[in-house]
């Protein structure tokens, strides 16, 4: 139990670093997607009520968020690993 919480404290040089950081990318994600769903309905509530600059905004800012996101993840994702070759979810590797 203690080597499983020790994976998930992000702790800079620290022997799990990769995969905490993995996993607060994976956080991070699943938040995100999340979001996703309820802006997929908040936008078009906007436009409909003549909120559109907020809305305008509104998205624009969340494409930069997935924009620095997936570059997080390309920074942080081990280049000799390929996602396609793991077995089983993702989700278990950290």
């Amino acid at each position: 139990m203690g080597c499983f919480r020790k994976k998930k404290t992000l702790k800079e040089g620290g022997e799990y670093e990769d995969a905490a950081l993995l996993n607060a990318l994976k956080d991070l994600v699943s938040l995100i997607d999340t979001h996703q769903d309820e802006l997929h309905s908040l936008l078009p509530a906007l436009v409909a009520v003549d909120a559109v600059a907020e809305a305008r905004t509104l998205q624009s800012r969340f494409l930069q968020l997935m924009d620095d996101t997936m570059k997080a993840i390309e920074a942080a994702w081990p280049p000799y690993i390929c996602p396609y070759l793991i077995i089983g979810p993702l989700r278990e590797i950290v």
